[in-house]
């Protein structure tokens, strides 16, 4: 069945990147070198930018990511918005702060379209909480410093609803992220959204959820994308369904698992709640 949900025809457009080591956390000095360089992708309320894609590694106190082979970056922007990236392309863009500076260089990018998975990762979703205020307009939410898995699910839970749609998140509650940003810290956690239909994986891509989505939180790709470095949990959850779904579909059956509470057997360490029917 084809999914004709994607009014503005959002599209992927995937940077290679090559370069010595960044900081690990680089969303707001990514988004700050571009906007030096290309003044007009600050003001780009019509874009989302995604991190840069490698291996961390910790050296003198610091984390760092180490550029591969296959390192890149995921801009996701409407179609006809996609001439205003061209200055990209081979460009040199200097990423620093007060301790790191490097110079990364964008190769030729490949673009293509949303396709629909019923299991998609995000590496770092956060709410945008400032002064104990959700800016995205949930004034129940509690300061970032009391911001536990538990609370960040009801949160997200509620914005999948306020946008019509239905599926599982899973939180890894084991990798809190903190990352610098202008007016303070940024909290949040590597989310996985399973059990989406085709609709509901197409929105979620499109819409994505929390903030900074232009600084690399909130973006939500296939776990076949290999994009995001890998969370043991989430690799293990996911490669666990897919193996069970393979078996069903090979014996001519296919379990629903829509509804109730899910409890993961990760020493009691993760927690999906699946939202109601």
């Amino acid at each position: 069945m084809k999914c004709n949900y994607n009014p503005e025809n959002i599209i992927n457009c995937w940077f290679p990147v090559s370069g010595p080591p960044i900081p690990y956390y680089h969303g707001y000095l990514l988004f700050a070198a571009l906007s030096r360089k290309f003044p007009d992708l600050h003001s780009a309320d019509w874009l989302e930018i995604g991190p840069v894609s490698g291996e961390w590694f910790h050296q003198d106190n610091t984390d760092l990511l180490r550029l591969n082979n296959s390192s890149k970056i995921l801009f996701r922007l409407p179609a006809t918005r996609l001439i205003e990236l061209a200055g990209l392309i081979n460009s040199e863009i200097v990423i620093s702060d007060n301790d790191h500076s490097a110079a990364i260089t964008l190769g030729d990018p490949i673009v293509g379209s949303i396709r629909p998975a019923d299991s998609l990762v995000s590496w770092f979703v956060t709410l945008r909480i400032h002064n104990g205020v959700d800016e995205d307009g949930d004034h129940h939410m509690l300061p970032p410093s009391l911001m536990n898995p538990d609370n960040m699910l009801a949160a997200l839970y509620r914005r999948l609803h306020d946008n019509e749609m239905r599926g599982t998140l899973v939180i890894d509650r084991k990798m809190r992220h903190y990352a610098v940003i202008k007016i303070g810290v940024a909290v949040g956690y590597p989310v996985l959204a399973t059990d989406l239909t085709e609709i509901n994986s197409i929105k979620l891509q499109t819409i994505g959820l929390g903030g900074r989505r232009h600084m690399g939180c909130g973006l939500f790709v296939s776990p076949e994308e290999n994009y995001y470095e890998p969370c043991r949990y989430f690799e293990s959850y996911y490669n666990n369904r897919l193996s069970n779904r393979k078996r069903d579909l090979s014996s001519g059956t296919e379990h629903n698992t829509r509804g109730g509470a899910e409890e993961a057997d990760n020493n009691g360490s993760q927690r999906a709640y699946r939202s109601a029917d």
